[in-house]
């Protein structure tokens, strides 16, 4: 009986052992595998967040639409837009805003000069502007991104060359500043090429307007928009056009790359977006625009010295052909051959980036 007793004192000891070793594996089995888990969703979120930009095309005054162009790697939803940090809770969003798309946010009553505009996704991407024409952008391009363009959140309110670290979050940098001096965390900078200036007096004359320069000599750039300022609103008072080619003082076989047509400007910056466009560098660009309506006008200057980006002579500095009329619901031509020259320069930019 003794040795029966051993026996099965030693299975039960065997079957203890078991049981305990298969309940071990079990339990570090499945709690590894909830650790694995909860790290991988975790990093997954981390690459998302990292890929995630966004950046606001346009926010004009007497606007209810933002449009806003997703600069990332990945789409970005959930959508929150706050104006002068208050969320539009009547604002309508698409659904979703793929890579390199551009989706309007229509608010629920319409923006004033100044208004600070921040739109936030659910992969944390961030994009604030200002409305041109306030306090805050002196009613144009400015020098420094105290225009609200960086994150007050951020920021402060002080933020005067972009120096401060967490400015132009996700690389929401600028676009009305030429050049745009922003941190290394930048991914995107933008530039502009053109006149940001802000003149003081305006032309009604409405024909169809050119003016041309030499692309720089930098690789890949990438043309997101047109802006010009206008002296008035108008409902579709507004067209442009990029063409590239001809040459200096000729615009003969130059060639339509973009167009707008038929928007509604007001008085201000207007920025007319459009999807990118390759930009060859050195490549001879005209930027065309046509206007109507009494009131509409696009300011000037007479002064060579406010030829900016464009060619500058005492004899060329715009591009000037009424027969083409001044229809902003009609196509631009495909020539630009003939017409006059007058030592014009006009507020109008492209902006662009490189790729």
């Amino acid at each position: 009986m003794r040795g029966v007793s051993a026996i099965i004192v030693t299975i039960l000891l065997l079957m203890i052992s078991v049981s305990l070793a298969s309940f071990a594996y079990i339990f570090f089995t499945q709690t590894f595998s909830s650790v694995t888990d909860t790290g991988t969703e975790a990093v997954e979120q981390m690459t998302t967040n990292l890929l995630a930009n966004m950046k606001i095309d346009a926010a004009n005054e007497d606007s209810t639409d933002v449009y806003v162009r997703n600069t990332g790697k990945v789409d970005v939803d959930n959508l929150i837009v706050y104006v002068n940090g208050v969320i539009d809770n009547g604002a309508s969003y698409p659904p979703s805003i793929s890579p390199g798309d551009l989706e309007a946010i229509t608010l629920s009553s319409s923006l004033n000069a100044g208004d600070v505009v921040k739109v936030t996704s659910g992969q944390g991407a961030i994009a604030i502007k200002s409305v041109p024409g306030g306090s805050g952008s002196s009613g144009g391009p400015g020098p420094s991104c105290g225009d609200g363009n960086c994150d007050p959140g951020e920021c402060g309110a002080d933020c005067p060359d972009c120096s401060v670290s967490d400015c132009c979050p996700n690389g929401n940098c600028d676009p009305m500043e030429s050049p745009v001096s922003c941190p290394a965390d930048c991914s995107i900078v933008y530039f502009d090429w053109g006149i940001t200036t802000s003149f003081s007096s305006s032309t009604e004359t409405p024909d169809m307007r050119c003016m041309h320069g030499q692309a720089p000599s930098l690789s890949n750039m990438r043309i997101t928009s047109v802006s010009l300022r206008f002296s008035g609103a108008g409902t579709n008072a507004g067209a442009v056009a990029i063409y590239f080619g001809g040459s200096f003082g000729d615009a003969t076989g130059a060639t339509r790359q973009r167009q707008v047509l038929s928007q509604t400007v007001s008085a201000g910056w207007n920025t007319f977006t459009f999807s990118e466009l390759n930009w060859p560098a050195n490549t001879v660009t005209w930027i065309c625009w046509k206007r109507s309506g009494s009131g509409t006008g696009v300011y000037y200057s007479s002064s060579s010295s406010d030829n900016g980006d464009f060619f500058s002579s005492s004899t060329i500095g715009r591009y000037n052909n009424g027969a083409y009329g001044n229809d902003p619901t009609a196509n631009f031509p495909l020539s630009l051959s003939g017409g006059s020259f007058q030592p014009f320069w006009y507020s109008i930019y492209l902006t662009y980036y490189q790729a």
